[in-house]
């Protein structure tokens, strides 16, 4: 039987009655890690399937629709997801007027949606975007019914449960889209995968949740509510803006075939490292937590963590600098060709954006959020400005623009803005990139060294690829076994290894 919404303890953040939460919490962030592994796994692999069974005008259609319907997305709840999982106290008529809101909201955007759909075909002048859209939109009004669900099993800690759910969407997307595309479905298998995926999320997010909602309550306050979720919500709109200004604006000038390319290499180059990004944060999190009342051990903590992450994604992100006609050739195929150049210019932001990524937990943690909002609208407006700097070149020039100008300008900016207060200088942070900085520059060098003199077989690019990861590797490795604070942090990661594995259960 269902547990009974009317429990007053249902929503406790002590729920388990957990007397181990530090060792909860490492547990929670192992299964966090092992979960975003199995993710980027299927995900790289839909990827790269589905890539040689479509075209990349299929992916530029959609894409276009995606881009406006993100906002939607994010305004779902006006951040009350966030409060449902973090707010101390939140009683069953509160979650349940949140389900209801959240909702209705998806609804009257499904209505908007409606709208949007001929408008989008006339811009863009493509007629099948009018019913791209209206399917598109069904598949948002579906997600919306598992948001406080998959809130709650966040708040209850249930990791293992939010994974399944997780995982299994993503699974079945992928699979109802190759199923439509082996009917020369063409854009609606993307479409299927939407759907899907967004269906299976909420049906199990409902099976494995025990929650269910109640009625509504018009006399419940959501003022205190919506200002816990409000700047945060503020924030990632800014920075989804300045994300998808570049899709927008690359379908309307180059059309779908060249947005396709784009965007499929963004999310090919871009999907491992935001991933494994992910992966490491949740590794991360437990001793942030813990370290958040000791300036100078979180400082130690925070410093450590970013070196960590740096060093594994940064050499990651130099593959498809150095080597992206292979990465396109063998990973998407023959009929993607001219998506090198955008993989090499996409390498070079993918450099500096897990150090974006982690610094906003700095905002974060350190009770800055406001000043987080500040920085994203600086940070927003730089992008922009790139984008449209880089517009008249075509999409490599838009490319080519927002990966330099990161470089540039919008990370050094940050490095200041995080530096001036707090216990992390900026000096701090350019010594926790140095590392992972000197590996990068230096897999570049080996691998365009060893295309330039080391005759390798032209008709086995997979075998090329093979040598390219494992120069890299080797590479990567020699020069962290080469500096002192790179040998430190490879024993910092031996030392997190062994937080997963030797976390004590009381009897």
């Amino acid at each position: 039987m269902p547990r009974q919404a009317s429990d007053p303890d249902h929503f406790r953040l002590t729920e388990h009655r957990i007397d181990d939460l530090p060792g909860h919490m490492i547990r929670g962030g192992a299964i966090t890690v092992v979960a975003q592994l199995a993710k980027i796994f299927i995900l790289f692999g839909g990827i790269v399937l589905l890539a040689r069974m479509l075209t990349p005008e299929d992916f530029g259609l959609v894409a276009v629709v995606a881009a406006f319907l993100a906002f939607v997305e994010l305004f779902l709840d006006l951040g009350l997801a966030r409060a449902t999982a973090q707010r101390a106290q939140v009683t069953q008529v509160e979650v349940s007027t949140l389900f209801w809101i959240t909702v209705t909201i998806s609804v009257l955007a499904f209505l908007v949606i409606l709208g949007l759909g001929p408008t989008l075909a006339r811009f863009y002048d493509r007629d099948e975007l009018s019913e791209v859209t209206v399917w598109l939109g069904l598949a948002v009004v579906i997600a919306s019914m598992s948001v406080q669900h998959t809130a709650i099993l966040k708040r209850q800690r249930r990791f293992a449960a939010l994974a399944v759910a997780e995982i299994g969407s993503l699974a079945v997307g992928i699979l109802a889209a190759v199923v439509v595309a082996t009917t020369e479905g063409g854009v609606w298998a993307l479409v299927a995968q939407r759907i899907a995926g967004s269906l299976t999320l909420t049906l199990s997010s409902w099976l494995v949740c025990r929650w269910r909602p109640g009625r509504p309550s018009f006399e419940v306050d959501l003022r205190g509510l919506l200002a816990f979720g409000g700047d945060m919500t503020l924030s990632s709109a800014l920075n989804l803006a300045s994300r998808t200004i570049d899709h927008i604006l690359i379908g309307w000038t180059a059309g779908a075939h060249v947005l396709g390319l784009y965007e499929r290499t963004n999310r090919l180059v871009m999907a491992p490292v935001q991933d494994v990004n992910v992966s490491l944060f949740a590794a991360a999190m437990p001793m942030l937590g813990r370290s958040a009342g000791n300036p100078a051990r979180f400082r130690r903590t925070y410093l450590k963590s970013m070196e960590a992450i740096c060093m594994v994604t940064m050499p990651v992100a130099a593959l498809p600098i150095a080597v992206p006609d292979l990465i396109v050739d063998l990973l998407l195929g023959p009929q993607w060709g001219g998506a090198a150049p955008f993989a090499m210019w996409l390498g070079i932001a993918a450099l500096f954006q897990p150090v974006i990524n982690t610094l906003g937990w700095l905002f974060v943690t350190r009770d800055r959020v406001r000043e987080m909002v500040r920085w994203t609208v600086m940070g927003s407006g730089l992008r922009l400005i790139a984008v449209l700097g880089g517009l008249p070149y075509g999409a490599v020039g838009v490319a080519a623009a927002v990966a330099l100008s990161g470089i540039a300008i919008r990370v050094p900016v940050l490095f200041w803005a995080i530096g001036r207060r707090g216990p992390i200088s900026t000096l701090d942070l350019v010594r926790a990139t140095g590392p992972a900085t000197v590996a990068a520059v230096s897999v570049i060098a080996a691998l365009s060294l060893m295309r330039g003199f080391v005759p390798l077989p032209a008709d086995a690019p997979a075998l090329q690829l093979v040598l390219a990861v494992g120069v890299a590797a080797g590479v990567a490795l020699l020069c962290y076994a080469g500096l002192p604070q790179g040998r430190r942090a490879l024993r910092g990661f031996r030392l997190m290894r062994s937080a997963f594995t030797r976390v004590e259960v009381p009897p």
